[in-house]
């Protein structure tokens, strides 16, 4: 039915045959005339299914164009701390549905447009600039109109260019890639130079067969003479982006590349990371040998860039490209091996982890190297693993020969780094035996199996090479027996003196230990709950006693429903280095000793 509101409002108002649609319409008006607009808009579309969206959008647009609203002026009022999350992105969404198809003069859409995009953060702002980018190349005039206001305003008006131009070239490319190489020659302000560079990388190059030699010469001469980080970071993903429509040009492009990234600073090397990072299938060798010659000056302090750095690793690992990128994430690692360490690198350490052939080349080339942050970062790579006793391995052609000097090398650094995963350094001392037929090498290897390893850990480590000597060669079984029989010789020995009163502690000492290991052991079970998801989930109960806990759940009739969960024992066992409670100075001793020794040559 045609409400009596309908009447006299004109042709289109009288096709609003729906009540919702006349809802939505008396809605509106009333949000607009008591000066909860935005807020009824927000309403309105968390309540709209399906084509109810588009009725909102249909009669906000014909609400303004009749003039009963200004949907401009109403949205060029919001301000930020008046929406936020769900409601801010629904606004702006509506805002950037209706504003293509709004009548409007071109200024006031600009200063509301830009208002909005102060009001949005990052995540919200793409749709804000599709719809205005829309709303410009709806007609011819509206882009001439902006371009004007903007080269008059640049400092306030410049962040709108890349969108205006786009708009334009969407009427006639070629005239409004001239203005954009134009403006590039902009000498009085860096904004619009900065702006019109992105805009030239991010027009639609769809249907050019050949990207112009003007503006390769114009990025040419910005990069020569330029010294602005950020006009060079927009020089970089220009010159990228070109090389996507121009593949004859990768020698040119890499030139350009180099000649920014060589003057430029944090921004260039940011605007590289994402090429880096998002980018690895379209990088010509050329281009990746270049970032990877820069990236490494990184600032560690940058940490969107060090997440680019981290993905970008990662895809190259996943693609098979395995040595230039070890080589890269060593010197990445080295150039900055104060600040950084494989903490950073989180995403590229779950693929070394979880890739054999690459956790034993790695851990293989940064033992035989020593360098303390590349042996930490085998370290933190093993300590991630969440299998108990990880099995690991050599990789033959790391090693540059069989030469003892450089097998018990690594095997020191082995126990040095990872001496509390005790399988895992004995592993790597069983690998690096099937590596060498030098029975002095091999008995220098079962000497390290035997103390440190076995006198710190005579139960787990004993009673793996036990399992495995089994499955090794005649020379390997005969060191592995031996070390065997040399601890089991060892703890007889100990056993048979008996218990001396004057080594054991006392009561009171015992019971202030115990204190002291209650106490951090409470600390560090509060500090694993406050990083717990399960903590906001579920209640916390605290049992004193019992054999089992009853808790009462209410069922569907509402009435409480008994149920018992009987208690079950548990209890895990973890060796602790023996060597820490008799000697613990020697033992780290021995340990910064395997740590940071080096290799000479």
């Amino acid at each position: 039915m045609i409400s009596e509101r309908s009447i006299g409002l004109g042709k289109s108002a009288c096709l609003r045959v729906h009540y919702n649609i006349m809802s939505i319409f008396d809605d509106l008006l009333k949000g607009y005339e008591t000066g909860n607009f935005i807020g009824t808009i927000c309403s309105l579309a968390k309540i709209a299914k399906g084509n109810e969206d588009n009725d909102l959008i249909i009669e906000l647009v014909t609400l303004h164009n009749e003039g009963e609203i200004d949907v401009i002026v109403a949205f060029d009022s919001l301000e930020s701390n008046l929406l936020s999350g769900r409601d801010l992105f629904i606004a702006l969404d509506t805002f950037s549905k209706v504003l293509p198809n709004l009548n409007s003069p071109v200024r006031p859409v600009i200063q509301c447009v830009l208002n909005l995009n102060r009001c949005a953060n990052q995540s919200y702002s793409g749709s804000l600039i599709e719809g205005y980018i829309n709303f410009c190349a709806k007609e011819l005039s509206r882009p001439i109109q902006a371009l004007a206001e903007i080269e008059e305003n640049p400092e306030f008006l410049a962040v709108l260019l890349p969108a205006t131009i786009i708009a334009g070239s969407r009427i006639d490319f070629n005239s409004y890639l001239a203005k954009a190489i134009r403006l590039c020659e902009y000498k009085s302000s860096k904004m619009l130079l900065r702006q019109a560079i992105f805009a030239i990388g991010k027009l639609d190059w769809t249907n050019v067969v050949n990207v112009p030699n003007s503006v390769f010469n114009t990025l040419e001469s910005i990069a020569e003479f330029e010294t602005d980080d950020e006009i060079l970071a927009n020089i970089i993903e220009c010159a990228f982006a070109l090389l996507q429509r121009d593949k004859a040009q990768e020698s040119r492009v890499v030139e350009i590349i180099i000649t920014a990234m060589t003057k430029g600073g944090e921004f260039s090397l940011h605007a590289a990371s994402k090429i880096f990072c998002s980018n690895l299938n379209n990088l010509p060798d050329s281009l990746l040998s270049v970032l990877f010659n820069h990236l490494t000056h990184v600032n560690p302090k940058n940490t969107g860039t060090l997440h680019n750095l981290d993905e970008g690793i990662y895809k190259l690992f996943k693609k098979g490209i395995i040595e230039a990128t070890i080589q890269f994430f060593e010197s990445l690692l080295l150039a900055n091996s104060n600040v950084l360490s494989m903490e950073d690198f989180k995403m590229t350490a779950e693929i070394i982890l979880n890739t054999n052939e690459l956790l034993s080349k790695v851990l293989t080339r940064w033992f035989l190297l020593g360098d303390s942050v590349l042996c930490e970062g085998v370290c933190t790579i093993i300590g991630s693993c969440h299998v108990n006793d990880l099995l690991l391995y050599i990789d033959s052609t790391e090693l540059p020969s069989t030469d003892s000097k450089n097998i018990v090398f690594i095997a020191r650094k082995a126990i040095g780094y990872l001496f509390m995963q005790p399988i895992s350094a004995v592993s790597i001392l069983i690998s690096l035996m099937r590596h060498t037929t030098d029975y002095e090498v091999l008995d220098k290897l079962g000497a390290l199996l035997f103390s440190p390893m076995f006198i710190n850990y005579p139960g787990k480590t004993r009673d793996y090479v036990i399992r495995q000597k089994e499955s090794e060669s005649s020379n390997i079984k005969e060191i592995l027996e031996l070390a065997i029989n040399s601890i089991d010789e060892y703890l007889d020995d100990l056993k048979a003196i008996g218990n001396l009163v004057a080594l054991h502690p006392g009561e009171a000492q015992k019971e202030t230990y115990y204190r002291f290991s209650s106490q951090q052991m409470e600390e560090s079970q509060k500090a694993a709950e406050a990083q717990s998801i399960f903590t906001n989930i579920f209640s916390k109960e605290l049992l004193l006693y019992g054999r089992k806990s009853i808790t009462y759940i209410y069922g569907s009739d509402g009435e409480p429903h008994r149920t018992e969960l009987p208690l079950q024992s548990h209890s895990f066992t973890i060796e602790y280095p023996r060597m820490e409670n008799i000697d613990p100075f020697g033992l780290n001793y021995m340990l910064h000793i395997f740590r940071n020794e080096k290799l000479t040559v």
